[in-house]
């Protein structure tokens, strides 16, 4: 007789990933694309209800992202880079070619990843393989099929950070966003401002917000908002609250406020909230 187990010694929830699109390229000089997602990923089925991200994998050659109020991103071969699809202003070739394959994906939850970053992870042997099986499988009609490819996206994908956080080890800062995160969820009634999330974490507001970017996958006041509403849903669904009360309880200023919020993230009022299961 034998017996091993296996046990996690902290979170292991992966938000669930749902992959919209995927892109194979191979690029030349001429190839420079100007882009506006905010627009379709506003007007994209989104059944998450999540973030839009975008992933760029190089596997050959050299290119180039041009981000919001980022500094431009270069990505060489075997380079993976993250970033919110509302970020992306351009893209192009920076030399002779580019190869490269391009995921476009929601979360609903956080991401758990370096934003905005070139993560260097060299390419495992059966990469390609992998990468063109999620291609095919995506493009079938089956949802099964494409459920799997988001299945297979999501286990390469979470392959790549681990190898990159294996290698790099964890940010330094870490230990300072978990314990504000804490302290956030001990008073989700402060209505916290980023000033006093940066305080609280002893970093400038501006190397605040691109390190909790970085670690969590999201802005602070995205994070904020975030849990507050899925905190006011389980509020209403669980513990018969009305709507005043929630509103009260988690900072708001006003049921309308709550309302307004809850409605833009969750796509109906507070009050169905009580007949969802």
């Amino acid at each position: 007789m034998f017996e091993q187990f296996a046990t996690a010694h902290g979170p292991t929830t992966v938000a669930s990933l749902n992959l919209n699109t995927v892109w194979r390229v191979d690029a030349d000089p001429t190839y420079d694309i100007h882009c506006d997602f905010s627009r379709r990923t506003s007007q994209s089925l989104n059944p998450l209800g999540g973030q839009g991200f975008i992933a760029v994998r190089t596997l050959d050659g050299v290119g180039r992202l041009y981000l919001e109020d980022q500094e431009p991103l270069d990505l060489p071969a075997n380079t993976l880079a993250v970033t919110h699809w509302n970020n992306l202003c351009r893209y192009h070739c920076r030399q002779k070619n580019w190869n490269f394959w391009w995921f476009e994906f929601f979360l609903s939850g956080p991401l758990h990843a370096p934003l905005h970053t070139c993560l260097h992870i060299p390419s495992s042997p059966d990469e390609l393989t992998q990468l063109e099986t999620i291609f095919t499988l995506l493009r079938k009609q089956s949802a099964s099929d494409r459920h799997l490819a988001s299945a297979q996206f999501t286990h390469m994908f979470y392959s790549w950070l681990a190898h990159y956080h294996g290698k790099t080890g964890e940010s330094p800062y870490k230990a300072d966003i978990d314990s504000l995160i804490e302290a956030i969820y001990s008073d989700l009634g402060r209505n916290w401002t980023v000033s006093e999330m940066a305080a609280a974490a002893n970093m400038s507001e501006r190397n605040f917000r691109k390190v909790f970017a970085q670690i969590t996958g999201q802005g602070p006041k995205a994070f904020y908002d975030n849990i507050r509403l899925s905190m006011a849903r389980e509020m209403l669904r669980l513990q018969n609250s009305s709507v005043k009360q929630v509103a009260n309880t988690l900072g708001y200023s006003s049921e309308f406020h709550l309302s307004k919020a809850f409605k833009k993230k969750f796509g109906y009022p507070p009050l169905k909230a009580k007949l969802m299961p």
